[in-house]
């Protein structure tokens, strides 16, 4: 089969939605792909297709991210679509497609590439440099305990047993307040006072995306597959923290998501008080249980947990390819360095 790597042209996304659909067995539209794909702009180009005369057979995605590193701000990029078709595997396609995404973006000046590769990449992962840095647990907080039962044992009169979510609810453990002089309010559109909670936060000094008013935008408030809801903490009248977290019924269940809790690490009183609220209202919206990911051993992975998330069945293993020469890989490898959450790629 002959073929060729070339940079993404508008008028793909039929044969790229396609490609996905048949790949991964879901369809997406293609308002999404253009969402995910080119929705936030950057110098270089980030999708790589292979063609076979008029045929799509593969693409390498990443989203363009600014990221906090050591007091300055980097290009980085996350992987969140790398696809071969199954009748052009092992041919090494996909080995070509991804050292040519890898070698562009170091040209580019990029400084590291970082992703959640799945089984579907096997021993590539290790071959093509991704280099394992720490976990992303999942991480799950019932809030109807009797519903999750019911579902896990087949009994299902255990869900109209509503006394135990609500005695769970008030008296369970990590029940966190919404602390005085934190106020909560809804964000309709990321501007300011995002970009204030930025500013506040990166004196952490963490490695970090870069989290301000456009990149919540993008992320969270024109997303078309979902729809986010953002709060965001003030305290002395100043922006210091935000939420943000989406509902989704699948599967019987009624689940909320968060994607990203973001505030100075030593921050308890407002983690506490955006927990706090949104608990609320997801228990207002008949949520069954919340789940998140965070990194353990981090002061936000600690935070969730004295809030009552449990530990789940589940982790990601975050990996880094490392392109340029004046990184610091025992700096990178270690997760109190990082302010990393779920919602920095397409899992949540």
């Amino acid at each position: 089969m002959q073929w060729s790597i070339r940079a993404y042209r508008p008028g793909d996304e039929a044969a790229l939605v396609a490609l996905y659909e048949r790949v991964y067995g879901r369809a997406i539209s293609e308002a999404h792909w253009r969402w995910k794909a080119k929705g936030l702009p950057a110098p270089f180009e980030n999708a790589w297709v292979v063609e076979a005369g008029d045929k799509l057979l593969g693409q390498y995605v990443v989203l363009p991210l600014r990221v906090h590193l050591n007091g300055q701000e980097r290009w980085v990029v996350v992987g969140v679509d790398a696809m071969v078709a199954p009748e052009a595997r092992r041919q090494g396609i996909w080995t070509a497609l991804v050292e040519h995404g890898h070698a562009a973006w170091a040209k580019a000046g990029v400084a590291f590439a970082l992703g959640l590769p799945n089984e579907r990449w096997g021993s590539r992962v290790k071959a093509l440099g991704w280099q394992a840095i720490f976990p992303l647990q999942w991480l799950v907080r019932p809030l109807r305990p009797e519903r999750v039962l019911a579902q896990r044992w087949c009994l299902p009169f255990l869900r109209r047993v509503t006394a135990v979510g609500q005695m769970w609810h008030w008296l369970g453990p990590g029940r966190v307040r919404h602390e005085p002089g934190v106020t909560i309010t809804p964000v309709q559109e990321a501007g300011h006072d995002i970009d204030a909670v930025w500013q506040h936060v990166q004196q952490d000094d963490l490695v970090s995306v870069v989290r301000d008013g456009r990149w919540v935008n993008w992320r969270y408030l024109t997303p078309p597959l979902f729809t986010y809801e953002v709060l965001l903490a003030r305290q002395a009248g100043k922006p210091v923290g935000y939420v943000a977290y989406r509902v989704e019924d699948t599967e019987g269940r009624r689940l909320g998501f968060v994607a990203e809790l973001v505030c100075r690490t030593a921050d308890e009183a407002v983690r506490n008080s955006l927990l706090a609220v949104m608990t609320e209202r997801m228990w207002e919206m008949d949520v069954d249980s919340m789940v998140t990911q965070a990194v353990p051993g981090t002061p936000l992975y600690q935070g969730y947990r004295r809030a009552g998330y449990f530990k789940g069945r589940a982790a990601f293993t975050v990996r880094l390819v490392p392109l340029a020469a004046d990184l610091s890989l025992a700096q990178l490898c270690q997760p109190q360095n990082w302010y990393l959450v779920g919602g920095d790629f397409d899992a949540i």
